[in-house]
């Protein structure tokens, strides 16, 4: 048997990718076998949470990193507990992974973007991408330049499709305006949850999924970084740096490279979003969360945009890394904002621009921001 593999994917930040894949896989395990995969390498855990399934998670994770579990009649994986595990995930561990899963009928995948070197054989694999999306202006804007970073990736266009959630209990953009303005289908729409149409939404997107074909894998993918999967990057002391060999050393230098760009590109798109965005109007944003997510996307789409038209950053993930920055940069305090996110760090102390020290679980280490 060689199931089909459907991405979820979030349009934007809290679309509902994770308790949409979870409904569907409750509503497969009624007539076939379902396995479901949390492929977000930051350690959030939103699989685990949904499932109420943190300690049976943890209980049989192994040296592997990942961990499967059985959860009420659905096979569930998590790739990682923790941002620091996640570097631990080898390609051809998850490869072999995915071999296992295909024997299900389905293989549902949370996938948040950008996707990473260890997700590569989950995207690769991927018959559908069904990009989770709130019928609104913003939903929108935001599925469209999520679509054109997945074609720009390498993913089809014909393997696109998207999921509208309707929270609000109604849609402010039509079924068929959403087609036309981004170019792939609507493959469902889910009601609020207390409408009587909620259950029968899912048995028919369920259906639909339990239909699908499973596609050739994609051969065309773009490059991935090779880096971590975050803006902080693990360093090499001086001391280590003799003792690399002459990939480890093309790769370090390759990385030294990246984030010199990084620093040129930094300043090129500050300077556009300055002449875009009213800095002022920025400054009081702070005050009004409704005005501060909208000027978020509204940051996010033109620093995308820009990114699409540069050549100089081949790497999806890092073109990702560099948005994410560049938002906590004109938003927060920047490098620091990676950090304060991450639950694990208890204290945060700057000494100076290249000094920043951070404590996990009452152990100081410098970090590389």
């Amino acid at each position: 048997m060689n199931a089909p593999i459907i991405a979820l994917v979030n349009a934007k930040g809290g679309s509902g990718a994770t308790s949409i894949a979870v409904e569907v896989a409750r509503t497969i395990r009624r007539t076939g076998s379902i396995a479901i995969v949390d492929a977000d390498l930051s350690g959030r855990r939103n699989l685990a949470v949904v499932l109420d399934a943190v300690r049976s998670f943890d209980n049989a994770r192994t040296a592997a990193v990942y961990s499967v579990i059985q959860a009420n009649g659905i096979t569930a994986v998590e790739l990682t507990d923790s941002l620091d595990n996640s570097y631990l995930l080898r390609y051809d561990a998850i490869d072999k992974l995915v071999d296992s899963l295909v024997q299900h009928d389905v293989v549902l995948v949370d996938l948040p973007s950008p996707f990473n070197g260890p997700s590569r054989p989950l995207v690769a694999r991927s018959s559908l991408f069904a990009v989770v999306l709130e019928p609104n202006l913003l939903g929108t804007a935001a599925a469209r330049s999520l679509i054109a970073e997945l074609t720009k990736f390498g993913i089809p266009l014909q393997r696109i499709g998207l999921i509208t959630n309707l929270r609000s209990g109604r849609a402010e953009i039509s079924k068929s305006d959403l087609e036309r303005a981004l170019g792939a289908p609507v493959l469902s729409e889910i009601p609020t949850k207390g409408d009587r149409a909620y259950s029968r939404a899912f048995d028919l997107l369920a259906k639909r999924f339990l239909e699908l074909k499973p596609e050739p894998p994609i051969d065309k993918l773009r490059a991935s970084s090779g880096l971590p999967p975050s803006g902080e990057r693990r360093q090499n002391s001086a001391a280590n740096t003799g003792n690399l060999n002459p990939s480890e050393k093309a790769t370090e230098e390759n990385a030294k490279r990246i984030l010199s760009t990084r620093d040129r590109l930094k300043i090129d798109i500050h300077e556009a979003l300055a002449k875009r965005i009213d800095m002022v109007a920025t400054s009081r944003a702070h005050n009004d969360s409704q005005k501060l997510a909208e000027l978020r996307l509204q940051i996010s789409e033109i620093t995308a945009q820009l990114l699409l038209e540069r050549s100089d950053i081949e790497s999806v993930e890092d073109r990702a890394e560099l948005r994410q920055e560049i938002i906590d940069e004109v938003l927060g305090l920047g490098p620091l904002e990676d950090l304060m996110r991450d639950e694990a760090v208890s204290e945060i102390m700057v000494n100076g621009p290249d000094n920043i020290y951070v404590e996990r679980g009452g152990k100081l280490t410098l970090s590389s921001k």
